[in-house]
């Protein structure tokens, strides 16, 4: 072997040397600087190439099995490591509902992508994604709609629904303690059993706004009625008070004004009143039943049920009703009634009705539809429905479904949770945000129904 200069350490081709350019010419001659340089720079690249190829080979992986995030231009509306989360988020639930593993992943990054690509802000970005994340949890899909076999629990005909609502129909006289209208009262007698009885003075009135006393006979003459429309709110003290576990004051929600100190923020020019007990709603208005059940009975097996109501002169009187098949949830009525009594308020920041037409139907003529709709023993779903079958005069069927009595957190009469709060709680529904949508309102009931019986019924 031929002795090599330093800082080069290359053998000689008679012993073995395997480059493909030797630098040596075999006679002990040490070839030049510039010959030695080139020939070092092609056999380095040579070994370079040749390690990259290597390289490359022990980490080459299955295309689709690496879950990273595309690159979106000029700028992704959000971090690496955010958009790495929401992206195992999604693989996890499409792997799930039976993808395979690459599928999933390929997937998973292409939804995100389009997400990505398709919002400009941070904001917008983390709204849409987790919109889809909770359509895909909630409904199983992309849209959001529920599917047939999420709304009917994979029954198979309307006989196991009948089955599960009449095992939570509730009884008559847990009914009776809630102001439902079990009898038609009779006249000569007394009714003390249902509400509180009226001022005795004949014609004297309590307003319900603004709890002034009045004569029902001088109630259309204009004066000043100062109300809240907004109800009572508990604020608590601030979190550095010494007391900041207890009440302090509590306020209107529609002004923010102290209760007791602050005169109504709103003004009507008539005072109102509402019926307080089931023989002046009888005089009234009379209370009808409902027919029997027949085997020939065209009723339906089970409906929800709401109404909204309006102050008129001659009381809380219906002024809008909504019907919806249990199965289909398909609107089976909603129609304006007509009410009895001249018209004070409609309630319309609630009830969403700002005029009724002179050709809507009266409550006779709703009460005709309604014994053609249903029958004494057809299941009614809602929520408060006392309030609704009160304003309708119409003594309830056998069977009432009412959620605001099954599932409240208190029993109380007068502590019922609300339906928003409700729907909150069990369908992570935020409704009711301003006027009230009364075919929303015999829906969410319904669902929320469904949704407690199939819990119970997988448990």
């Amino acid at each position: 072997m031929f002795p090599v200069p330093h800082k080069f350490d290359q053998a000689c081709p008679q012993t073995g040397c395997s480059l493909l350019h030797c630098p040596f010419d075999h006679s002990g001659v040490v070839p030049s600087r510039r010959k030695r340089n080139r020939v070092n720079e092609t056999n380095h690249d040579i070994l370079r190439q040749d390690r990259t190829v290597k390289a490359v080979k022990v980490v080459k992986e299955p295309k689709g099995s690496k879950l990273i995030p595309r690159q979106v231009y000029p700028n992704a509306p959000e971090t690496i490591p955010q958009r790495l989360n929401y992206l195992r988020q999604l693989e996890n639930h499409y792997r799930s509902k039976g993808h395979g593993t690459e599928s999933s992943v390929e997937k998973a990054i292409e939804t995100e992508f389009e997400i990505a690509t398709s919002c400009s802000t941070k904001i917008a970005y983390n709204n849409k994604i987790k919109t889809l994340l909770y359509n895909l949890v909630k409904f199983g899909n992309e849209h959001g709609k529920p599917s047939q076999a999420r709304n009917t629990h994979d029954m198979a005909s309307l006989d196991d629904w009948l089955d599960r609502l009449f095992s939570v129909c509730i009884p008559r006289k847990r009914l009776e303690r809630h102001g439902y209208p079990m009898q038609i009262p009779e006249a000569e007698k007394e009714d003390s059993s249902f509400l509180p009885s009226e001022p005795k003075a004949p014609g004297l009135k309590s307003c319900l706004r603004c709890n002034e006393e009045f004569m029902r006979s001088t109630q259309m003459k204009e004066t000043t009625c100062c109300y809240h429309p907004g109800k009572q709110e508990v604020l608590k003290q601030a979190e550095n008070s010494a007391a900041s576990n207890d009440y302090n004051s509590r306020v209107f929600s529609c002004c923010n004004q102290t209760v007791g100190e602050a005169r109504g923020c709103k003004v009507l020019k008539h005072h109102v009143f509402k019926h307080s007990t089931m023989k002046d709603m009888h005089e009234e208005l009379p209370f009808v039943e409902l027919p029997e059940h027949t085997s020939n009975s065209k009723a339906l097996k089970a409906v929800g049920l709401d109404c909204e109501m309006g102050f008129t002169s001659c009381g809380f009187e219906c002024i809008k009703i909504s019907i919806v098949d249990y199965v289909t949830e398909k609107t089976i009525l909603d129609k304006l009634v007509k009410p009895k009594g001249e018209i004070i308020d409609l309630n319309t920041h609630v009830s969403d009705v700002a005029e009724i037409p002179e050709d809507s139907l009266d409550l006779q003529q709703i009460q005709s539809l309604l014994r053609e709709i249903f029958d004494s023993e057809t299941v009614v779903v809602g929520h408060g429905l006392e309030n609704d079958f009160n304003c309708l005069r119409l003594l309830p069927t056998q069977r009432i479904v009412d959620t605001a009595i099954l599932y409240s957190e208190s029993s109380l009469v007068r502590r019922k949770d609300s339906l928003k709060k409700l729907a909150w709680k069990y369908l992570s529904l935020n409704i009711q945000s301003g006027t009230h949508d009364s075919v929303e309102d015999c829906v969410i009931p319904i669902q929320i129904v469904k949704n407690r019986l199939g819990k119970r019924n997988s448990n």
